[in-house]
C-alpha cells in the first residue's frame, strides 16, 4: 500500500522521490513510479520463484532425520 499511496497517488506524489528526481533529471515522476513499480514486482516475482522451485534434497544431507526414525 505504501508504494501505491507514495507512487500513484498524485497528490503524494508531487513531494515524493519520484518527483525529488523528476526535479534533477528530464525523466517525468510518472516514469520514475513505473519504473520503481515495474523493479519492486519483479523482486517480488523472482523471489516468489526461488521460494517456490523444487529443490531435491539427498538423504546424506539431512543426517538427523534418518537417524531419529529407526
Amino acid at each position: 500500500m505504501d508504494l501505491k499511496d507514495d507512487l500513484w497517488n498524485s497528490a503524494v506524489r508531487s513531494q515524493s522521490d519520484a518527483q525529488l528526481l523528476a526535479d534533477l533529471t528530464i525523466v517525468p515522476a510518472i516514469v520514475w513510479a513505473a519504473l520503481w513499480t515495474l523493479v519492486s514486482v519483479a523482486v517480488l516475482l523472482g523471489g516468489a520463484w526461488l521460494a517456490l522451485r523444487d529443490k531435491p534434497v539427498s538423504p546424506a544431507a539431512l543426517p538427523g532425520v534418518l537417524s531419529a526414525s529407526r
